[in-house]
């Protein structure tokens, strides 16, 4: 029997406490001011730290090799597994109340539709904590948000945009632990993003690789950056030509690194001799034993 999705499509009546505020969460960059405040020029006017135990967070959301080479996404959890689950660790992370404008502004800023879709979920406020307990208030407190993810399953049109198995860059990884102190969320999953290992560059050949990628790819990678907020409408959805064109920039680019760049310039993906190690869940990552002839 197929288990019902904890994710819905967004709705107004839902997502939005009133016709001019919307419930955001965020669990990546966002997290911190930071990126939110000091780059996105968003100011929320609400913050609530919350626990979401129908998601789990991944690194799926393809980026750029050997620049950037993923952003944080979620999965749905089916269904949610009960405590500890150690194997999968809910999601924790915070919502905005954001103004309506905001809100789309940020959404144009996360590529308009291009990768990341709208879903609503339902989020569990916490007590900010200092140590291992978590407390969270009663279902009768739940908040509906509105979260962004790029699906990962065959029939979603963006499914060739996931690249499961990559390590986010350690700049990107230092947003989200800065984000989880400054919001005060709990001190394990604060531990759980500390031992998350990010990529390293670690040849020559790696680098080369990387200004291949900006020298080759950058004047387009601007063009759609460009695009999709110029053009983006005011929900700040980018139109259908844009979100295509987009969408086939990161395709060619992804492309073309599986059939050329790996095999010149070496793992754009994840750092030379670790692999990533999502079967526990906990961010470790394990070093590949190369076994030398005697």
């Amino acid at each position: 029997m197929t288990e019902k999705s904890p994710l819905l499509p967004p709705a107004i009546s839902s997502s939005h406490d009133s016709p001019k505020t919307i419930n955001y969460l965020a669990y990546g960059s966002n997290l911190t001011s930071r990126t939110l405040t000091g780059s996105r020029h968003i100011h929320p006017l609400e913050v609530t730290p919350v626990r979401v135990p129908s998601l789990t967070l991944t690194f799926t959301l393809a980026g750029l090799p050997y620049l950037e080479p993923c952003f944080a996404n979620v999965r749905p959890r089916f269904p949610p597994p009960p405590p500890p689950a150690e194997q999968d660790k809910e999601l924790v992370g915070v919502v905005y109340k954001l103004r309506e404008e905001d809100y789309s502004r940020l959404f144009a800023s996360e590529g308009a539709g291009t990768g990341y879709q709208e879903f609503t979920v339902t989020c569990y406020p916490l007590t900010p904590v200092t140590t291992d307990t978590t407390t969270t208030t009663t279902d009768s407190n739940e908040i509906i948000a509105t979260t962004l993810l790029c699906q990962e399953d065959a029939g979603a049109g963006t499914s060739n945009l996931t690249r499961p198995g990559c390590q986010p860059s350690h700049r990107y990884l230092q947003l989200l632990r800065e984000g989880a102190r400054e919001r005060s969320l709990p001190t394990s999953y604060v531990r759980y993003l500390d031992g998350l290992r990010g990529y390293k560059v670690t040849s020559r050949r790696q680098f080369v690789g990387g200004l291949v990628i900006m020298v080759v790819w950058g004047p387009a990678l601007f063009l759609m950056l460009l695009f999709n907020r110029a053009f983006a409408q005011d929900d700040g959805r980018a139109p259908g030509w844009a979100l295509v064109f987009a969408r086939g920039i990161m395709r060619t680019v992804w492309g073309c690194y599986d059939r050329v760049l790996v095999k010149v310039f070496g793992d754009g993906e994840c750092t030379e001799g670790e692999e990533p190690n999502w079967v526990t869940g906990r961010g470790e990552w394990m070093i590949k034993q190369q076994l030398l002839d005697d």
